[in-house]
């Protein structure tokens, strides 16, 4: 924490404290885009919204406040906040766009999915070897296993 400078004597290429050398963001999670990408990626939407004036100051808030987020999650959330708005989307919406993909995500395991994968479970469980099982019980099992016997 020793080398923490103030806001003003940062690098503006960091914008938020740093520990152990690392760049981090304003909520501590490490930086996940560059400055130039997070930009290129909010031009668009900026632009898409003439009549809002948009200062320098706060295209650098954007810029800081959606550092966390990777570039192409950051881009399907900007996608998906100017889908749904009638309004410049604000951070708050584009991080709310972000956690709804992110929860979509953890949802999108369907059971189906999840039999398969008990079934590859399933598939490798014989190659397991039992410490206890004779070189004879081991061959007889791979024999059933290649017969459909056993799964």
């Amino acid at each position: 924490m020793d080398n923490i400078q103030p806001y003003n004597q940062q690098d503006p290429e960091l914008w938020d404290s740093q520990r152990n050398g690392s760049k981090l963001a304003f909520n501590g999670r490490p930086v996940r885009i560059k400055r130039s990408d997070c930009i290129r990626i909010l031009t668009p939407m900026f632009a898409m919204f003439p009549n809002v004036v948009m200062s320098k100051i706060a295209i650098e808030q954007y810029v800081r406040l959606l550092r966390d987020i990777s570039p192409d999650r950051l881009q399907a959330a900007v996608d998906a906040a100017l889908a749904e708005s009638e309004w410049l989307p604000t951070v708050a919406a584009i991080r709310k766009q972000y956690e709804a993909q992110r929860q979509r995500k953890f949802q999108d395991d369907t059971p189906a999915e999840l039999d398969d994968w008990e079934e590859r479970y399933r598939r490798i469980e014989w190659v397991v070897r039992d410490p206890f099982e004779t070189k004879a019980d081991r061959l007889a099992r791979l024999r059933r296993t290649r017969r459909g016997d056993e799964i």
